[in-house]
């Protein structure tokens, strides 16, 4: 048994289970005098950390006072505790074992040992008498039959003491708060129960918190040597009795550091998820038995449910907190609606709207959005809308999402006003578009007049007048390609740009740029090739903004591309898509590289010279008016081995094909 159960001595104040175990004890006591012939008995339950017995029970009292303490090998039953056998003395003065009951009135004793199923010693039963040779074997037969009555009556009363103090922790863990309050609860119960003078109470902290320190207890005469244990996780996979010196190999330090010397170490489970750990220890060598192992093991379950549902209600308490902080503090205008109709809006949601809080509340969505999309909006950006409020219109991006809140789906809905930066947007577009336009002008007198002049129409010009009006004209057509690059990004910024769409022919336009562009090719020194599928659907689009979008890829291809090596020019059918290809046999571009490419502005590192020939807009206006079609664009690359872009434009479906030639027809 426990150690628990014999460590309470016989004080006015013993426990209910002090007196419960007493009161079977005496009764077996009594039992046994009768049996026996009205001879003296007496119980003493085995103390293993204290190493000592001490008489619970007697029959007479007056004989063996209660609360005698003993060590083994001292007395009748300290001999049966020491040998862990039963003794028949038939005659005291003859047996020099027992010189000390000479001074007592005893002439033959009889005692058994009280043995745990698992062969522990429990106690002794032990009956004295003043006359010799009170006792013989039937007697003795008789005694070991009430000692296996006696196990069991103690192992019965301490496992319903057991149950009772479980119990009561599950109880009293439905009414703590804090874990300072589970742990002194688990010192107070746990101490009950068990040899204690060391608990140690371990949460595991939810990824993304602060760690929690483990919390310590210790017993008032014993040295916290070593209070921060960090336990080896190989030991606290599965509830276990551990030595000393196995915990001191996990903790790498010497036996004797350690206060305690027997722990049992158990995880806070539920289900298969660790919260924590809990160790108890104590100060004595090979103290815990396997049922007080089971008794921390079933308070580390119930620990564990507290644990668990006070991780999920901070977790809980945390997320409230900061939904009530992004209402409160959001300069974005925030509606929180259950079932469509608004439950919940921040500060900045009533200034937007101009309307109070009390007035929006319970009301559905349409009655107080009234939003009005607007279309003119680069694919991927958030959706914008055009709000209509007392102030007048304004424009927002909206966001919307969900989320459960205490079962019930809600929607979160996010209003940004956008209307000041759209202003400034669209002033900054017509800036650019006006300083582009005033550009545009005289740049192209410079490139006119520098044709005229190397016509040689004015006059005779010496090779190196020459020289320097081909550099003139070059750089005035880069020039005035960068002025129009810049009209058309700041046209799609400001969503003044607009697609003539209608039906084409994506073989035909791919013909027509390999042939525009077939002179570009000879001059770079670069085979240009064609390859156009049977039966191509036609296309539904801008053809002039495809074909741009096409040029720039065949363009940008044959800059990079070294003399002697190939461009070949693409173009496949889908199921509802057309796609249009361009692969080079140029240097290639590393992955790292390739999901820049499409930015304003950017100039491959791996070819620089080549790279200060272009402005950097061409596949951000191409990747733009792909997207403005509803179509795709990327690439495929490996260094070394070229690079191939691909953009996708929607097909017209065969049902409205056959539409649009009857009405070619008609």
């Amino acid at each position: 048994m426990s150690s628990a159960v014999v460590s309470a001595d016989v004080e006015p104040s013993e426990t209910e289970f002090e007196r419960e175990m007493r009161t079977a004890l005496e009764e077996i006591a009594v039992e046994a005098a009768k049996i026996i012939g009205f001879q003296d008995c007496a119980i003493a339950l085995y103390h293993p950390t204290a190493n000592e017995l001490r008489t619970l029970a007697s029959s007479n009292p007056t004989l063996d006072a209660p609360s005698r303490r003993f060590a083994p090998g001292e007395g009748v039953a300290g001999h049966v505790a020491l040998a862990m056998r039963p003794i028949l003395i038939r005659d005291v003065s003859q047996d020099p074992r027992f010189l000390d009951l000479r001074q007592r009135p005893i002439a033959s004793a009889l005692c058994v040992p009280i043995v745990h199923e698992d062969s522990r010693l429990m106690g002794t039963i032990t009956a004295v008498s003043s006359k010799v040779g009170a006792f013989d074997e039937h007697d003795l037969r008789m005694l070991e039959v009430l000692a296996e009555m006696a196990s069991l009556s103690i192992c019965y009363i301490f496992r319903a003491h057991q149950l009772r103090v479980l119990n009561r922790i599950g109880q009293r863990l439905l009414r703590v708060s804090t874990l300072d309050d589970v742990m002194a609860l688990l010192v107070e119960e746990l101490g009950s129960l068990i040899p204690l003078d060391l608990l140690r109470l371990e949460i595991k902290s939810p990824a993304g918190s602060v760690a929690r320190p483990p919390l310590y207890w210790f017993a008032p005469d014993i040295r916290p040597v070593r209070p921060h244990m960090d336990f080896d996780q190989g030991l606290i996979q599965r509830a276990r009795i551990l030595p000393a010196e196995e915990v001191a190999r996990g903790l790498r330090v010497a036996p004797d550091d350690l206060s305690c010397k027997s722990f049992v170490v158990v995880p806070l489970r539920v289900d298969t998820e660790v919260h924590g750990t809990l160790v108890a220890g104590t100060r004595h060598t090979a103290a815990y038995a396997h049922e007080d192992l089971g008794a921390v093991e079933t308070a580390a379950i119930q620990a564990a449910l507290w644990v668990r549902n006070h991780l999920l209600y901070e977790q809980l308490r945390l997320q409230n907190e900061r939904v009530e902080a992004f209402f409160a503090y959001s300069s974005d205008a925030v509606l929180m609606l259950a079932k469509d109709r608004i439950v919940n809006l921040n500060e900045a949601a009533c200034r937007l709207l101009g309307i109070e809080a009390e007035d929006c509340v319970g009301r559905r969505r349409e009655e107080v959005l009234e939003l009005a999309p607007v279309t003119t909006r680069e694919p991927g950006a958030s959706p914008l809308y055009v709000l209509s409020t007392p102030r007048g219109e304004r424009e927002v991006e909206m966001n919307e999402s969900g989320i459960v809140v205490e079962g019930v789906e809600h929607r979160i809905v996010t209003l940004r006003d956008v209307t000041e930066q759209r202003d400034l947007d669209r002033a900054k577009a017509n800036f650019i578009s006006m300083v582009s336009h005033e550009l545009r002008t005289p740049l192209n007198s410079v490139l006119g007049f520098s044709d005229i002049l190397i016509t040689g129409a004015p006059g005779p010009l010496t090779e190196r007048q020459h020289e320097f009006l081909e550099h003139i004209r070059s750089s005035s057509r880069h020039l005035v390609q960068l002025v129009n690059d810049i009209l058309d990004l700041s046209r799609l910024d400001a969503g003044a740009f607009s697609l003539s769409r209608g039906p084409f022919l994506p073989g035909m336009l791919a013909q027509q740029v390999a042939a525009e562009m077939s002179g570009l090719a000879r001059e770079a020194g670069v085979d240009l090739d064609l390859k156009v599928a049977e039966a191509l659907p036609k296309a539904d689009g801008d053809g002039g903004r495809i074909k741009q979008v096409l040029i720039n890829l065949v363009g940008n291809a044959l800059k990079f591309t070294p003399e002697g090596g190939s461009v070949t020019v693409e173009v496949e059918a889908g199921e509802d898509e057309v796609t249009f290809s361009v692969r080079d046999t140029g240097p290639g571009i590393p992955e790292a590289e390739q999901g820049k490419v499409f930015e304003r502005f950017y100039q491959s590192v791996q070819s620089p010279r080549l790279a200060t020939k272009g402005s950097g807009l061409g596949l951000t206006i191409a990747k733009l008016l792909v997207e403005r079609h509803g179509g795709r664009i990327w690439i495929e690359s490996e260094p070394g081995r070229g690079s191939t872009f691909r953009f996708t434009v929607p097909a017209i479906p065969e049902v409205r094909r056959d539409q649009v030639g009857a009405s070619a027809q008609d």
